[in-house]
């Protein structure tokens, strides 16, 4: 083997290994990967959606945490310009035709951990488009239920009144223990892109909800415990009921209670820069410029996310 291969090939482990020391497995086969989706990825959601298929009936999980957990589009899914407008970024854009939303067959397996007798946590963060000719309207923007179709996790943004409801907990639906609402402006979310994140910690009893990176409810009794989840969609219920209208992008899911400053970030990331390794330098030192492409310094500043 000449000392050239063997060098790529070192170089290669060394590459792989980096990888797995900084726990960016998910990212290495990711084509087009942003900022905001590297960040995404860093925090080990179990499911993730970007949804940059731009057609076809399978959104995929970008997610590794868990294995892949790939949703199946009902109805008629069509695809836009996702949140970032760049080329190659895409959104699923629901419109009730046909039933239309996307749905996780693996869901019991795909949230094992979100439920009381293990995490009793979890965190869903995307970003949705809403029409104004068409919003508010009663619909959920997802929806995990259990066996019996009652809600384990839920989020209606907004409902027809124009208040954004959390339902999360035991099924018990719109019960003090499991529900957390705020009312919500037209202007805050119709006609653009607007990321919201719903979060509660079963253990410490409270649940949140965020808008662009701001906490906007917030309840220290949110008392009832995960049940199970069996089945879940994005852009409406499990059964086809209360369908959005609209584009969602980026829809991620965690069994963690992400904090608020983790949320803050991830709304910064959206505007951030994907700064990528290539061992272009010396091969080694993080702090050699020449290693990284895509930006002219190494990924210092706190809008920059290193992809390997």
């Amino acid at each position: 083997m000449s000392l050239a291969r063997r060098s790529a090939r070192r170089l290669k482990s060394s590459r792989n290994a980096l990888r797995r020391r900084l726990f960016l497995e998910p990212l290495e086969d990711r084509v087009v990967l942003d900022a905001y989706s590297a960040a995404v990825l860093a925090l080990n959601p179990i499911v993730f959606f970007d949804f940059n298929e731009n057609g076809g009936s399978t959104a995929i999980d970008s997610a590794a945490y868990q294995g892949a957990n790939d949703g199946t589009h009902v109805g008629t899914v069509n695809y836009v310009s996702g949140r970032s407008g760049a080329a190659g970024d895409t959104a699923a854009f629901y419109t009730a035709v046909g039933g239309s939303r996307t749905t996780i067959a693996s869901a019991t397996a795909a949230f094992t951990n979100i439920q009381a007798a293990a995490n009793n946590q979890v965190t869903v963060v995307f970003w949705q488009w809403e029409d104004p000719a068409g919003q508010p309207r009663a619909d959920s923007s997802f929806s995990g239920q259990n066996a019996a179709n009652q809600r384990i996790v839920q989020a209606h943004v907004p409902w027809s009144d124009n208040n954004v409801y959390w339902d999360a907990g035991n099924g018990t639906c719109c019960a003090a223990g499991m529900r957390l609402s705020v009312g919500t402006p037209a202007a805050a979310y119709e006609g653009r892109w607007v990321q919201w994140a719903f979060v509660k910690n079963g253990v410490t009893n409270v649940a949140t909800i965020y808008r662009d990176g701001v906490q906007i409810a917030n309840s220290g009794a949110s008392t009832l415990d995960f049940g199970v989840i069996t089945q879940f969609s994005v852009g409406g219920e499990p059964g086809g009921a209360n369908l959005f209208i609209g584009a969602i992008d980026d829809f991620a899911v965690y069994d963690t209670a992400l904090s608020g400053a983790q949320i803050q970030a991830l709304y910064n990331a959206a505007s951030g820069v994907a700064v990528e390794w290539d061992g272009g330098g010396d091969g080694v030192s993080w702090s050699d410029v020449n290693n990284w492409v895509g930006d002219t310094n190494i990924p210092d500043a706190a809008n920059e996310i290193a992809v390997f």
